[in-house]
């Protein structure tokens, strides 16, 4: 029993000091940013709004979030959609090659972010996209759908694949077996994804 207190005392002991070591220069950076020095210092030089006031006044602060956010939004949402219907397709179908597919959808987040932004760079200069907002979000779906497919997949894993068969069964097409057994059933997987590939894209972009 003592053994026992003592592991976990220490697995808490090590979680506590992992997000001490990951919080501490997030809150360093948030009460410097009070400062009045340009450069952080101890002790303070004083309290300030300064620097909140200076970014609410610069343009280019609100373009650059406004294009974050219109960027990160239409990932989000075209992401997940791609990553349900390969998900789904993994779940549902058995074909020959499967597994070449499989590999192929998940590989961009496993390839170095500077190789992949080369080639998209000089794909998208060869379409005449470069250098066009359209060709972020392009970049940023090929990063961000793998992330919404194995958040799906995940989900899709955890259900029985005779249910929608016993939906077919009772008479609903494929289409309202769809809206009334797949849908709700990896609705939690779909906000997820949704939310993780936003994170994602306004990460890359922001």
């Amino acid at each position: 029993m003592n053994e026992h207190r003592l592991i976990n005392f220490l697995l808490r002991s090590f979680v506590v000091l992992v997000f001490i070591f990951i919080f501490t220069p997030i809150a360093g950076s948030f009460v410097f940013s009070f400062n009045i020095d340009r450069f952080p210092s101890l002790p303070l030089g004083g309290f300030s709004l300064h620097w909140y006031q200076a970014i609410a006044a610069d343009p280019a602060v609100w373009q650059a979030f406004s294009n974050s956010l219109k960027v990160g939004v239409v990932v989000s949402l075209v992401s997940t959609l791609l990553g349900f219907t390969a998900a789904y397709t993994d779940f549902r179908y058995q074909f020959f090659g499967k597994s070449i597919y499989m590999a192929l959808a998940l590989l961009p987040p496993t390839i170095p972010v500077v190789i992949m932004g080369l080639a998209m760079l000089a794909f998208l200069s060869r379409v005449g996209l470069s250098g066009e907002i359209y060709a972020v979000m392009i970049s940023h779906i090929v990063m961000c759908a793998p992330f919404a497919m194995a958040v799906i997949r995940m989900r899709l894993a955890q259900m029985d694949p005779n249910i929608e068969a016993a939906a077919w069964n009772l008479g609903a097409n494929q289409w309202k077996a769809m809206r009334y057994v797949i849908l709700p059933f990896t609705a939690p997987s779909i906000f997820a994804a949704l939310f993780v590939t936003m994170a994602v894209s306004f990460d890359e972009f922001a």
